[in-house]
């Protein structure tokens, strides 16, 4: 014989109202709870160490501590958040005490990965960079004289437009059109992203 649990079909709108409803003792809205935010936690937890069965029991295992511990956990403003931020804590707990050498080495390799698509990342975004700066030296040859001169004065200089103006002997009205002109040839001449 089957042991099938009913439950109410209240309906619970988000996953703070199912936290409130959980804490105060609400097994459907633990089960809400669950489905909501299960596979979330169990992708998160094989990002932390590859291992699906253990990191399946420890999903299992966290869910059940958080229903018998329910009474001394208080409010969640981010449920996900909460939830993910505890079940890292048990895994790495876990990972700590249990697999010492294994683990590491795991998390390590885990780490390395990260560690060597961020170089790979900070190379792409500095020949990025020097690609862009580039392109708006060359953007600033392309510039008539007092433009140039005027952007050198205002971004190299750091001097406001009633100065620029001064020393340029024009009006500072001139000096914002001939900065506003130059700008917006030069964000033309360096692609974006």
């Amino acid at each position: 014989m089957k042991n099938n649990v009913s439950f109410p079909h209240t309906s619970i709108d988000n996953d703070k109202e199912a936290w409130q409803k959980f804490l105060a003792g609400d097994q459907h809205a633990f089960t809400v709870l669950i489905h909501r935010n299960g596979n979330k936690l169990f992708n998160y937890g094989m990002n932390i160490y590859s291992d699906r069965e253990l990191i399946h029991d420890l999903l299992q295992d966290f869910f059940a501590d958080l229903w018998k511990n329910r009474t001394t956990i208080g409010a969640a403003q981010q449920v996900t958040a909460y939830l993910m931020t505890s079940f890292r804590r048990n895994i790495l707990r876990y990972l700590k005490y249990h697999q010492k050498t294994t683990c590491l080495d795991g998390f390590l390799n885990h780490h390395d990965l990260i560690e060597n698509r961020n170089s790979e990342v900070r190379i792409v975004e500095k020949e990025t960079e020097d690609y862009k700066i580039r392109q708006l030296y060359q953007g600033m040859e392309q510039l008539p004289q007092r433009q140039r001169e005027a952007i050198y004065l205002r971004y190299y200089q750091s001097l406001r437009p009633e100065e620029i103006a001064q020393v340029m002997g024009v009006s500072h009205q001139v000096v914002r059109n001939m900065l506003h002109r130059a700008l917006k040839q030069l964000r033309a001449s360096v692609p974006r992203g």
